[in-house]
């Protein structure tokens, strides 16, 4: 790990390659607009330009918690899980309500805007520096160009993999080292793993992302044997945001809206080692 340290320690963000344009959306950018630029572009989320800088940003999950609750208002059914509320309510309204909310301006609710923290840092910040905000829960990391405050990127907990897988190289022979000797994910025993079953109403899991503050959890069955996963990522495969098929079971939400069947989930076991977790 020592190996690891000193090397993300002397690699700057600026060495962090952009994958494509950098996306911005603005204070007058519709819900439409916002949703229709990541599902076509297959981003999760964007900064949003205020003034001369920078409010936030607005992403998937953060969108489709200012949906239900507008759909849910005046709802009398108590409870956490939003399928119960929208069993109360027609379920067209949520086809209905499309066209108020995708004209809804992005600087007109507060709520549009994601919690996630605005914390920018240069291109020179080094990269040990990146693992500690992501430590931290920061899953996003605005890049500004020195002092001028001008955004050329935004780093990723993806994009940071990204460039470790290709270079590996750089991080001597930690790459060997397996996961259950770094200690990846160690859990004290008392802990649960945040979860959603198989039978789980879509709209429920993807809540359960935001209750918990994840971006992804994985499915499992009856018998906690994990099935399969599920992602923020997922909210931008609904077309034209249809959402009634947020209504759906996960395996069918899986398997007609993100067009994913019969794969296997996507995981590692402990004796996997740090470059085939990368890879």
């Amino acid at each position: 790990q020592t190996t690891m340290t000193h090397f993300l320690a002397n690699k700057t963000a600026k060495e962090v390659k952009p994958e494509g344009l950098l996306l911005v959306a603005s204070e007058n950018t519709t819900v439409a607009q916002a949703l229709k630029t990541m599902s076509v572009n297959k981003v999760n989320s964007l900064p949003i330009r205020a003034g001369a800088g920078y409010q936030g940003f607005v992403d998937t999950l953060t969108l489709l918690r200012f949906i239900v609750d507008e759909v849910t208002k005046g709802s009398k059914v108590t409870g956490d899980l939003p399928s119960k509320k929208l069993s109360s309510t027609e379920i067209g309204q949520l086809s209905a309500l499309s066209s108020k909310v995708n004209l809804a301006k992005l600087s007109e609710s507060s709520s549009l805007v994601s919690l996630a923290k605005w914390i920018p840092i240069t291109t020179e910040s080094t990269l040990d520096m990146a693992v500690i905000l992501f430590g931290k829960g920061v899953h996003r990391l605005p890049v500004t160009h020195g002092g001028s405050g001008l955004l050329v990127n935004i780093i990723s907990q993806s994009d940071l993999i990204r460039y470790l897988a290709l270079n590996f190289p750089g991080l001597g022979d930690v790459r060997k080292r397996t996961v259950k000797s770094l200690k990846l994910g160690t859990r004290m025993p008392s802990d649960s793993v945040d979860a959603v079953t198989e039978g789980s109403i879509t709209i429920d899991a993807f809540y359960k992302m935001l209750k918990v503050r994840s971006s992804g959890l994985p499915i499992i069955n009856s018998k906690g044997v994990l099935v399969g996963n599920i992602s923020a990522s997922d909210l931008v495969s609904i077309a034209d945001w249809k959402f009634n098929s947020l209504m759906l079971p996960l395996d069918k939400f899986i398997s007609e809206v993100c067009g994913i069947k019969g794969s296997k989930p996507i995981s590692v076991t402990e004796d996997k080692t740090l470059q085939e977790v990368v890879e």
